[in-house]
């Protein structure tokens, strides 16, 4: 039910069932339960998307200490609510705090899934934004340089999410002046989802903005 009020874009409604199927896995399941963490960070990103900043933070930093303690830091679920607290860390304008996080978080994604698994490259592109929106783009290029070859590798170059990574270097190659190299990933990432996905479809237009913007 909560997530048809998500589809509906009801996001009160989403919210409060949010909370109830929360606290009703914690009756059922106990506090550590995979299955509590699951609507938990439902409930967060719920909170999120509706702009309760200071509640949605909250329930990522439970989330993140419930699934260490029950199911261990190096288990995907625990990285993932990890991520996404660093991210959360980001948005509230404890950046480097963000950056903490993310730097651990990337660390044990590497150790546990490989440098290439694309767990790890969504930690380093989360941990690549936090150094970019710090006024850091010099950290940043390397790491959005990873994301890019590693998601082209497992996705191929047409996949929506490799030509994101294409976008988000290109941004970041134009921050240090290094405009040849942005313009022609840029103009790339464009061709390659006008090719694949039509003139107007939104991934297109968002790498066309992107491209306009530069």
């Amino acid at each position: 039910l909560a997530t048809t009020f998500q589809y509906l874009g009801l996001a009160t409604n989403e919210v409060a069932h949010r909370q109830r199927a929360l606290e009703l896995s914690e009756t059922l399941f106990g506090s550590g339960s995979p299955e509590v963490l699951t609507d938990r960070m439902n409930l967060a990103w719920a909170l999120r998307n509706s702009g309760r900043t200071n509640e949605y933070l909250t329930q990522f930093e439970a989330a993140w200490l419930t699934a260490s303690n029950a199911i261990g830091g190096a288990d995907a679920r625990t990285l993932s609510a990890m991520g996404w607290l660093g991210v959360a860390y980001r948005e509230v304008g404890r950046r480097a705090d963000s950056i903490r996080v993310l730097e651990s978080c990337a660390q044990i994604c590497r150790q546990a899934f490989g440098d290439d698994d694309l767990r790890t490259l969504n930690a380093v592109n989360h941990l690549a934004w936090s150094f970019y929106l710090t006024g850091q783009p010099e950290h940043a290029v390397p790491l959005l340089e990873q994301v890019m070859t590693g998601r082209q590798r497992a996705l191929g170059r047409e996949h929506e999410d490799s030509t994101r990574a294409m976008i988000d270097l290109g941004r970041a190659y134009l921050a240090l002046g290094r405009e040849r190299e942005a313009f022609t990933l840029l103009e790339e990432a464009y061709e390659i989802r006008r090719q694949a996905q039509g003139s107007q479809h939104h991934a297109t237009l968002i790498a066309i903005d992107a491209l306009a913007r530069a």
